[in-house]
C-alpha cells in the first residue's frame, strides 16, 4: 500500500526535500547469500536490486518445478534479461569516495544480469535493458524473441526497481515527476489534482519456455505470452509527451504481425503513469484500437496500490494479470474522484472497473494487452492469454 517514506529510510538516503508518498519495501539491507557463494562481506557491497533479486529468481525458480541445472540439463541455454534504470549504487558509491571511504566494489547495471548468470551458471544471453519506464515489457520483448531464435533454451526476466539514493527521488521532483497532491496524501489513477506518480519499490521475475518444454516436463503455466512488441512514438509533438497516433500505430502492428483481432481482447493493464496528457493519450489510443469488438473492455492499472515501479512497472503489471487469470476475477482500480479531464470518459469502449468483475470466457480465451509507456516515448506492449485457451 502507498505510505509516506519511512522516517528511516529518508534519513538512510539523507533526503531533506518534501514530503514524498509511495509504495515502499520493508528491507534492503543485507540477505544471506552463502547458498549462492556470495559471502556476507561481498554481499553487503553489491548493488541493493541485485540483493534482492538473486533470492527472487530463486524462488522463481523453486515455484516453477525447477533448479538452475534442471535447466541446462542436455546443453539448455538460459538467457537472462533484466529491466532496471536507475544508478542508485553508484551515487551511493561516489558519496562514498567524496568521504574519503575505500570503494571495495562498484557494479553497473549489467553487472546485475551478469551476476545472476554466473551465481546460477548460466551461458545464454545475460542484458541489463533500459527503455525506463518501458523497460521491463522490453526485457520480456527481447527475451522472447530470444528464444524464438534459438539463442536460448529458457529465459529469466526480471525487473527491478528501488530508491536507494537520494537523488532518485530529488530528479524525479525536480522533473515534476513527483505526485503533488496538496494533502501530501496518494490520490487514485487519473488525477486532475495530483498530477505525477508515487514511486514504487518493486522486485519481481519470471521463466519463460517454449511451449512444447513445458509440456514435456509438466511445468505449471501461468499464462501465455503470444507475442510482444517494442517500439518508439517517433518525432511528432513534443519529447516524452506523444499523442495517441503513435500509440495505436504499434499496437495495430503488433496484433496484426501476431494474427490477432483486437476484439479477442478482454481486458488491458495499462501504464497510467499519473502524467495527465499521456494517461489521456493512451485511453484514447485504446478505445481507437479496441472500437470494434462491440463491448466494453475494462482497462486497469495498480499503480495507485504500489506506486511506479518505473523499470519494474511492466514486470508488476503482467503479475497483476497472471493472477486475474489464475482466479477469473478483475481486479477493480481505485479511480480518482476529480478525474482527469482530457480523458473522454463518456465513451464506453474502454472502462475502468470500481468494483470487482467476474472475467468468464466468452468463446474466446481470456486475452489481456499489458501496456507500458516510456518517458521518451518508448512502448513495450505484450499480449498474454490463459493457459488453457487456444488459438
Amino acid at each position: 500500500a502507498l505510505a509516506p517514506l519511512p522516517a528511516a529510510r529518508a534519513a538512510a538516503l539523507g533526503w531533506t526535500g518534501r514530503p514524498v508518498v509511495g509504495g515502499f519495501l520493508d528491507a534492503l539491507g543485507p540477505v544471506d547469500l552463502r547458498p549462492l557463494r556470495i559471502s556476507p562481506a561481498e554481499a553487503a557491497a553489491l548493488d541493493p536490486q541485485l540483493r534482492l533479486l538473486l533470492p527472487t529468481v530463486w524462488q522463481c525458480l523453486e515455484q516453477a518445478g525447477h533448479t538452475p541445472r534442471s535447466l541446462t540439463e542436455d546443453g539448455g541455454r538460459v538467457g537472462v534479461f533484466v529491466a532496471s534504470m536507475w544508478d542508485d549504487h553508484l551515487a551511493a558509491a561516489g558519496d562514498a569516495w567524496e568521504r574519503g571511504e575505500p570503494v571495495e566494489v562498484v557494479d553497473g547495471r549489467a553487472s546485475v544480469p551478469h551476476r545472476l548468470s554466473h551465481a546460477f551458471g548460466w551461458q545464454g544471453p545475460s542484458l541489463a535493458v533500459d527503455t525506463s519506464c518501458s523497460s521491463s515489457l522490453t526485457a520480456l520483448h527481447l527475451a522472447v524473441e530470444s528464444l524464438r531464435a534459438g539463442e536460448c533454451d529458457s529465459a529469466v526476466v526480471a525487473g527491478v526497481n528501488l530508491v536507494a539514493h537520494r537523488r532518485h527521488l530529488g530528479l524525479l521532483d525536480g522533473l515534476g515527476l513527483l505526485s503533488a497532491a496538496p494533502d501530501g496524501l496518494p490520490r487514485g489513477a487519473y488525477d486532475e489534482v495530483a498530477p505525477g506518480w508515487c514511486p514504487g519499490e518493486a522486485v519481481g521475475a519470471v521463466l519463460l519456455r517454449r511451449a512444447g518444454a513445458a509440456a514435456r516436463d509438466g511445468d505449471r503455466v501461468h499464462g501465455v505470452l503470444e507475442t510482444s512488441w517494442s517500439a518508439h512514438a517517433g518525432g511528432g509533438g513534443r519529447f516524452g509527451a506523444p499523442g495517441p497516433a503513435p500509440l495505436v500505430s504499434s499496437l495495430n502492428r503488433m496484433l496484426s504481425a501476431a494474427g490477432l483481432d483486437p476484439a479477442g481482447v478482454s481486458y488491458v493493464e495499462s501504464a497510467a503513469a499519473g502524467a495527465g496528457l499521456a494517461d489521456a493519450a493512451e485511453i484514447a489510443a485504446f478505445t481507437e484500437v479496441l472500437a470494434g469488438g462491440g463491448r466494453p473492455v475494462p482497462m486497469g492499472t495498480l499503480k495507485p496500490n504500489i506506486g511506479h515501479a518505473e523499470a519494474a512497472a511492466g514486470m508488476a503489471q503482467l503479475m497483476k494479470v497472471l493472477l486475474q487469470l489464475r482466479h477469473g476475477r478483475i481486479a477493480p482500480t481505485l479511480l480518482s474522484d476529480r478525474p482527469n479531464p482530457l480523458v473522454d470518459w463518456a465513451n464506453r469502449t474502454v472502462v475502468v472497473p470500481r468494483e470487482a468483475l467476474d472475467w468468464a470466457p466468452s468463446g474466446e480465451p481470456r486475452r489481456a494487452i499489458v501496456n507500458a509507456v516510456g518517458s521518451g516515448g518508448s512502448y513495450g506492449h505484450l499480449v498474454v492469454r490463459d493457459a488453457g485457451g487456444t488459438r
